[in-house]
């Protein structure tokens, strides 16, 4: 009976030191569990982060900036038609202004539509393209059948390019005091004129009188650069050259200041229009818009 007791005793101390091990384990491996635990929250927050929305198949492409804050997709047919009629509803309003601006044009019908303009304007073009180039191909025939070269000889620039390194205000073909030149050097006869200071611009711009008729949306004159004392209205205007006086008459200081003086515009007929730029560029014109 003792030897029974003491082993049924051993044995359930040692089952329970076994217990105590497997506890210890359990304990023990915690950190093993936790590292595991968060793996699994690791994966499953990949798992929910939302992806970027995918278009359908057959309408992938750039999709359309949006600017507002929201995420959700939007076809782009649905974006194209919203530009479409965003496009007609601006079209629309602007007919509807149109007396506002030019009652009598013939270039701005009431009915404007850009997007048949433009249809027509490509059109044009396309035929402009094709007619040189019909013109051209039958030129290039004309001088093999007359046993010439297929394209005329190579010409040299003008001058031979070297007005390029002159460096002088003159012209290259009148030699006359100009800016379109290719190195313009400003000094004490041609002076730069700075941008105009604040003053000007207002009374040029949006805070003019408008009920006065000598103020307009005018740009400012270019005027002699001078210190901060002078009041820029006193200051005089710099002289323009004889090429960029194409005024005639030509209105003076006081004339231009007072907004008094008007440019009519200058018609001439065929035949004049023919001795000023001569018979062969008027046929070419001609040709061109035949």
């Amino acid at each position: 009976m003792g030897g029974r007791s003491s082993s049924r005793r051993g044995g359930a101390r040692g089952g329970r030191g076994g217990q105590g091990g497997n506890r210890g384990g359990q304990r023990g491996g915690g950190s093993t569990s936790s590292g595991g635990r968060g793996g699994v929250e690791g994966q499953q927050q990949q798992r929910v982060s939302p992806q970027s929305p995918q278009p359908p198949p057959g309408l992938t492409g750039p999709r359309p900036v949006s600017h507002t804050q929201s995420r959700a997709w939007i076809a782009p047919r649905i974006v194209a038609d919203q530009a479409i009629q965003t496009q007609r509803q601006r079209l629309a309003h602007l007919n509807r202004h149109r007396g506002n601006f030019c009652p009598r044009s013939d270039v701005w019908p009431q009915d404007y539509d850009i997007t048949t303009h433009r249809t027509f304007i490509t059109r044009d073009r396309a035929a402009m393209s094709r007619h040189v180039r019909d013109r051209d191909r039958r030129i290039a025939r004309e001088r093999i059948d007359t046993g010439l070269l297929h394209a005329p000889p190579a010409i040299n620039t003008a001058f031979n390019s070297r007005y390029l390194t002159w460096k002088i205000n003159l012209s290259s073909v009148l030699c006359l005091p100009t800016i379109f030149t290719e190195h313009h050097t400003l000094g004490r006869t041609t002076p730069e004129a700075a941008w105009p200071e604040p003053h000007e611009q207002k009374y040029e711009g949006d805070e003019r009188i408008a009920t006065d008729r000598i103020h307009g949306r005018f740009l400012p004159h270019p005027r002699v650069p001078g210190n901060g004392t002078v009041n820029w209205q006193q200051r005089s205007f710099v002289p323009q050259q004889l090429l960029e006086n194409f005024h005639y008459p030509i209105p003076d200081e006081v004339e231009i200041l007072f907004r008094s003086h008007r440019v009519d515009e200058l018609e001439v007929s065929d035949e004049i229009g023919a001795e000023l730029i001569g018979e062969d560029l008027m046929e070419r014109l001609d040709e061109l818009w035949e």
